[in-house]
């Protein structure tokens, strides 16, 4: 009973390992640097996760509102839909055919929509001598 049990703590243990690459192996595939054009200007969205582990996101443009952000205090994705949890509620995220994400904040009505994927945004592009 001694080795049935070792090879069935052995065989959890690395099943558990696999699930955790695999769950951040799927995150990968949504992190980076997303656009959403409003015509003058271009807000950001930004997904990341950080040295503790958890998923952030940031959204915003320096010259236009500011950044707002937070972190997830759990995620699960199923195929291409990311859902992320906070004290603010589930956030969606889904990846499009075309590389794009769509956005679906349960609190922030104005960063809903679609972003474009853009990992070489730098928003002092846009106003190379400063806000205009």
């Amino acid at each position: 009973f001694s080795d049935m049990n070792m090879d069935f703590a052995f065989e959890r243990e690395i099943s558990e390992q696999e699930e955790q690459v695999e769950t951040s192996d799927g995150i990968n595939k949504f992190l980076g640097t997303y656009t959403k054009d409003f015509g003058s200007y271009k807000e950001a969205l930004i997904l990341t996760v950080r040295e503790d582990g958890l998923l952030y996101w940031n959204a915003g443009n320096s010259y236009h509102g500011g950044w707002m952000g937070d972190r997830y205090t759990e995620y699960s994705i199923n195929g291409d839909e990311l859902k992320a949890t906070n004290e603010g509620g589930t956030d969606t995220f889904i990846l499009d055919a075309d590389g794009s994400i769509t956005a679906t904040f349960s609190a922030l009505d104005f960063y809903n929509g679609v972003y474009e994927r853009n990992d070489g945004y730098d928003e002092t592009e846009e106003y190379p001598g400063g806000y205009p």
